[in-house]
């Protein structure tokens, strides 16, 4: 159907920065699903080969395929933007299969977050006593917030667990 795309994750993983990828085994099979939260993009793989793809903002939230004599579902859920944390549910033939929780080992890492509120407090009293216009304080305060949760956000910052699932 579509080209296979290399270097595909052979487990879960996620960052602000790259995205998230859920990653599910059914027997011989592999089935990856990968969202990223900035851009909207949505893919969704079958051992290897793209299977669903969607680019808006709007998210998806469930991509149904069907292969061979199956036909799965994926669901993928945010339920806490504020801890940042997300499920996803793999089923297949209207069974849930498997259920992956998505969070984040800590909100925010302190030293960069202080780093920038100090830097943040200097600009600002700067832009004062130089009588600079307003929109410059909400547009660092946007710049500043932005690189703060990119230089927060690695990949090792998320924990992806299995929750059991109840048959």
């Amino acid at each position: 159907m579509h080209p296979i795309q290399k270097d595909l994750p052979i487990e879960s993983n996620a960052s602000l920065s790259k995205g998230m990828w859920y990653v599910f085994h059914d027997g011989d099979n592999m089935i990856r699903a990968w969202g990223s939260g900035w851009t909207g993009l949505e893919r969704v793989y079958f051992n290897d080969e793209l299977v669903a793809r969607h680019s808006h903002l709007a998210r998806m939230e469930s991509v149904c395929f069907e292969r061979g004599p199956h036909r799965y579902r994926i669901q993928c859920l945010n339920t806490s933007l504020q801890k940042w944390q997300a499920h996803c549910f793999f089923w297949r033939d209207d069974l849930k299969l498997c259920e992956l929780k998505c969070k984040r080992k800590k909100v925010f890492n302190v030293r960069p977050t202080m780093v920038h509120l100090v830097l943040g407090m200097a600009v600002g009293l700067a832009g004062g006593a130089l009588h600079a216009p307003a929109i410059l304080g909400v547009v660092f305060i946007f710049l500043s917030l932005s690189i703060t949760l990119l230089t927060t956000a690695k990949t090792e910052d998320f924990i992806i667990e299995q929750e059991p699932v109840a048959q």
